[in-house]
């Protein structure tokens, strides 16, 4: 008892009360608003950013598609005063009549100036004819046309740029009046027209983008002229290390976050499709965040209200809850001291009421149950010699099961005992089995090889006779030529015999010339020199000749000993046919021994694979017998314990009912302290 209450009162030691439980409770919706609050305002804010991001995003493709309609505007105005028939007739200059040329000159002048009064994107319009012929501009100078030195400039047909310096120097236009031009060649390629777009229609249509403070937008050409709108130098990017890195390999179309002065802007660039420039713009970040500022003023008011609101619940409740408790613990504590006539109390709280009406009318049953156990207290001394008489049997019964147990026991120690001899034999087959199987997949894993090998051998002697016709045919071959180089060399020598003939002839033309010459005298001198040179010239004739006929000698000598190793060869070859014809052979034999010890083999396998399975299945059997004989040796050992503890608890019992007996008395005792009646009789003043 006294332990009991030892642990009892341990566990109460861990207590708190029900104001500290009710704030944690409402803590934790306090908690949960506080994650949706916080996950709301950033799901906000990331859906607005990606909306702001999205916005700039489309402002910016609708700004460049409307420029790519301005750019293609500009170029089809060129092409129609290109293919106009002024235009055209008046670069051609083919007309000599002063007045005719005065006509169509005023005739394209008026053509350009409306073209340039009608689009209010053009500053300017150019067209530049060669040297000979007056250049039309809507700018107020007369100048000769220079087309072949702009021509140098201009690699393509039609091309767009950011500056034309020599058209600037010439037409005296200002750099600043245009943001960028149009050039196109005439069909003869003898004129070119240029249209100037307006850097301040330009500059205000970007001014009118406005996505925050702080945000920059420019336009860059292909060529790298930059045009920035509400800056004074006109650079807004293009000396920016970001721009740089980003476009490194080249423009094009894209959206990210950049570091710049130490703060984070969205950077978003698109591509012209018309001229390849880039429409540019960077926002600030915090000029994107402060839309969102007024989503957190709202989620942070909420959540300090829900906080508020979740304190002031939590202790009005646990203010009522706290009251209910103390009235009830002071009900109990009457009770706790044996006085079982308290009153029911009326409380705030429905349910503490409806407790109030529990604990009272367990009071009232709780009186009734003491007068019954009172009343039960002598069939209960009845009861419990019975059962002492009860407890002796079951003690003798509980030895005699324990002997038959322990024979059981035994049995099943010794069958257990020659299973496992028995399992030990059949893992060492299966060891045996396994090796066998194991050398058996060797030999035929080695036999296999060797059919591979003796294959590959057979298809070698098979190349190899082959190579050996190759070689006898290339041999007849080689003796046909040898005997034709024979022939050749024969010819040879009748062409040297011819060629010491006229070598003989001519030495003695060289000997008549001079005899000759030495008649004439002076005069014949020079036909002495001639005579002298055709003297060398035959002398060397005679010994090129005679060389010749060494080399013929030694060629005739080399084919007679070149015939007779091809003769050996071809000899050689033919033995080594045969010996191919015989290995083949030879392959064919061992082929087919391997090919009976393959057959053996898996005849082997297939028994061992059998002997495996029966081994297995034999095996399979002795462990379910030896977990049978272990699962028959466990319930044994439980049954045993089991009749020990009914022994032990039957041998108890008898003292536990003498202990029990004092129990009664005792409790007896503690009945008359309590009070059930309004005279506060006992049970021991009833007796």
């Amino acid at each position: 008892m006294k332990k009991e209450k030892h642990e009892g009162d341990k566990k109460r030691k861990v207590t708190t009360s029900i104001k500290k439980l009710l704030i944690a409770g409402f803590s934790i919706p306090v908690i949960c608003v506080i994650i949706v609050g916080v996950f709301s305002y950033q799901r906000a804010s990331e859906e607005i950013v990606a909306v702001c991001e999205e916005s700039m995003k489309n402002t910016m493709k609708m700004t460049l598609q409307y420029l790519d309609y301005v750019f293609a505007g500009v170029q089809s105005e060129c092409v129609q005063l290109l293919v106009d028939d002024n235009t055209v007739n008046y670069i051609k200059g083919s007309s000599f009549d002063i007045m005719e040329k005065n006509k169509q000159l005023s005739a394209v002048k008026t053509n350009v100036l409306a073209k340039e009064k009608a689009n209010k994107f053009i500053s300017g319009i150019h067209l530049i004819p060669s040297g000979k012929l007056q250049t039309v501009t809507s700018a107020s100078v007369i100048q000769t046309g220079f087309f072949e030195e702009l021509e140098e400039g201009i690699a393509e047909k039609s091309s767009w740029t950011g500056k034309h310096t020599l058209i600037d120097e010439r037409l005296n236009i200002a750099k600043d009046d245009y943001a960028l031009s149009y050039m196109q060649k005439s069909m003869e390629n003898n004129a070119v027209v240029v249209v100037d777009i307006g850097k301040a229609e330009l500059v205000q249509l970007l001014k009118e983008l406005d996505f925050g403070e702080g945000s920059r937008i420019s336009l860059i050409t292909a060529d790298g002229r930059e045009i920035a709108a509400g800056r004074d130098d006109g650079i807004a990017f293009m000396g920016e290390d970001f721009f740089k890195e980003i476009n490194g390999e080249g423009f094009s179309s894209l959206s990210q976050y950049v570091t710049y002065e130490d703060k984070e802007y969205l950077y978003v660039q698109m591509q012209s499709g018309q001229n390849g420039a880039l429409l540019c713009a960077m926002i600030p970040e915090e000029t994107i965040m402060t839309r969102v500022s007024s989503i957190k003023m709202v989620v942070f008011l909420f959540v300090i209200l829900s906080c508020f609101l979740a304190i002031l619940t939590a202790a009005f409740i646990s203010k009522q809850l706290v009251k209910a408790v103390k009235g009830m613990a002071q009900i109990l504590g009457e009770v706790s001291e044996g006085n079982l006539l308290v009153k029911e109390k009326s409380f705030y709280l429905k349910e503490i009421n409806v407790l109030s009406g529990h604990v009272s009318r367990m009071i009232g049953k709780t009186k009734k149950m003491l007068i019954q156990v009172k009343n039960c207290d002598c069939a209960i001394e009845d009861s419990m010699e019975n059962l002492k008489v009860s407890s002796a049997d079951v003690q003798e019964t509980a030895a005699s099961i324990t002997d038959v147990v322990k024979d059981i026991n035994q049995g099943i120690s010794r069958q257990a005992t020659e299973l496992e001899r028995c399992r030990e034999k059949m893992e060492y087959l299966s060891e045996q089995i396994e090796l066998v199987n194991e050398s058996t997949g060797k030999i035929k894993a080695t036999a296999d090889k060797t059919d591979e090998f003796i294959s590959g051998m057979e298809i070698t002697m098979t190349e190899l006779q082959e190579n050996a016709k190759d070689v006898e045919a290339v041999s007849d071959t080689a003796v046909k030529h040898m005997l034709q180089l024979k022939e050749q060399s024969a010819n040879i020598e009748s062409f040297l015999e011819i060629i010491n003939e006229m070598a003989d002839s001519t030495n003695l033309l060289s000997l008549n010339a001079s005899i000759e010459a030495a008649r004439v005298g002076e005069a014949g001198r020079g036909f002495a020199v001639v005579a002298g040179e055709i003297h060398k010239l035959a002398d060397g004739s005679s010994q090129a000749a005679e060389e010749i006929r060494k080399i013929i000698k030694e060629i005739e000598q080399q084919v007679v000993r070149t015939e007779s190793a091809v003769h050996e060869t071809k000899k050689a070859v033919e033995i080594q046919k045969e010996k191919a014809e015989l290995t083949t052979g030879t392959f064919y034999a061992m082929r087919e021994q391997v090919d009976g010890l393959t057959v053996s083999l898996e005849h082997i396998a297939e028994s061992v694979s059998e002997m495996d399975r029966q081994r297995k299945e034999a095996l399979e059997a002795v462990r379910e017998i030896s977990e049978v004989s272990e699962e028959n040796i466990l319930y044994s050992d439980k049954v045993m314990e089991q009749v020990k503890q009914q022994k032990a608890l039957s041998g108890n019992l008898t003292g536990i009912v003498s202990v029990m007996k004092s129990n009664m008395e005792e409790l007896g005792k503690a009945l008359n302290q309590f009070r059930v009646d309004e005279k506060e009789k006992s049970f021991q003043n009833e007796k």
